[in-house]
C-alpha cells in the first residue's frame, strides 16, 4: 500500500514513519511538511494511501483534498486525516475520509485505519471516497475552525536545553513536590511548577484532575473502576491505574458521561 505522509511538524512524520515501517504491506513513498510539496509528491508517487494533517500553515489539509479532487479520475487515494482537536474528528467521521485519527497516534488506533484502507482498496473505494470529502470540505473546515486553534507549545528545560511539550500531547501530569511530571508518548519531562499552575497553563484541552497529585487527559482514559481496597481509579490504555480523589468522583464521572 503506497502511503505518503504528510504533517507539518517533523516530530509527527518521525513518529509515523516508524510506526509505519514495521508494516510489511506499506510502502512509504514520501514525507511532506506542507500541502503544497504533499500535492506534488502525490502526483509523482501515486500514492494510494494519504496520512494528512488538518491543520497546517499556507495551504493545510482541506486546501489539499481540493486539489487532489481535481485530478484525472483514478489517481486519488485514500485519506486518512490526522487532527490534534478529538472533538472535531468525531464531527467530522461521517464524510469520504478513511478515518480520522486524534494526535498523538497510537499504534493500536492507526492500525485500525490502515486495515480500514485495506479494505478499501479492494473495494475500489477511493474516487468516490474523494469525491464525497471534497463535497463536505468547507463543512468540515467549519469544525476545525469552531474546535479552536492550538495551544502554544510549552517550552521546558531539560539537561541544558529546553524541550518542546505540545498541550495537546499530554498524557497524564503527575505532581511531585515542587514539580510536575508530563507524560507525552511514552515518555516523560519534569518541570518545576505545581499542578494548578500546570493545569492553568495548558487550558481546559480535555485534561481531567481528579486527584490533588494526578491529571489525565480523557483521551487514556479505559476505564473508572475499584482497586483491591475499593478505592476509586482510572484505568488507562496502558493498563497504570491512577487514585481518584473522593471530591474529583463526581465531576470524574460527569466529563466522562457516567450517571450517580
Amino acid at each position: 500500500m503506497r502511503t505518503l505522509i504528510v504533517d507539518d511538524e517533523p516530530l509527527a512524520r518521525r513518529r509515523l514513519s516508524q510506526l509505519l515501517a514495521a508494516l510489511p504491506d506499506v510502502d512509504l513513498v514520501g514525507s511532506a511538511s506542507d500541502g503544497s510539496e504533499a500535492l506534488r509528491l502525490s502526483r509523482e508517487h501515486r500514492p494510494q494511501l494519504m496520512l494528512l494533517d488538518v491543520e497546517m500553515p499556507g495551504t493545510d489539509g482541506f486546501d489539499v483534498v481540493e486539489a487532489l479532487a481535481a485530478e484525472p479520475a483514478g489517481h486519488a487515494p485514500l485519506i486518512i486525516f490526522t487532527t490534534a482537536f478529538s472533538k472535531f474528528a468525531v464531527q467530522a467521521f461521517d464524510c469520504g475520509a478513511v478515518d480520522f485519527l486524534t494526535k498523538p497516534l497510537r499504534r493500536q488506533r492507526l492500525d485500525l485505519a490502515l486495515e480500514r484502507a485495506r479494505r478499501s482498496l479492494v473495494a475500489r473505494e477511493a474516487d468516490g471516497r474523494l469525491a464525497a470529502l471534497h463535497a463536505q470540505v468547507d463543512e468540515l473546515r467549519r469544525d476545525r475552525d469552531s474546535a479552536g486553534s492550538k495551544a502554544d507549545p510549552l517550552w521546558i528545560p531539560q539537561g541544558g536545553q529546553l524541550v518542546r511539550v505540545m498541550p495537546e500531547e499530554i498524557d497524564r501530569i503527575d505532581a511531585e513536590g515542587e514539580y510536575v511530571r508530563l507524560h507525552v508518548d511514552g515518555q516523560n519531562v519534569l518541570h518545576r511548577m505545581s499542578l494548578t499552575q500546570m493545569l492553568e497553563e495548558i487550558g481546559d484541552d480535555g485534561m481531567l484532575r481528579v486527584h490533588r497529585s494526578h491529571a489525565v487527559h480523557h483521551r487514556v482514559i479505559r476505564a473508572l473502576t475499584r482497586n483491591s481496597w475499593g478505592g476509586p481509579v482510572l484505568l488507562l490504555e496502558d493498563d497504570r491505574q491512577v487514585p481518584v480523589g473522593r471530591k474529583f468522583v463526581p465531576q470524574v464521572k460527569a466529563a466522562l458521561g457516567l450517571e450517580g
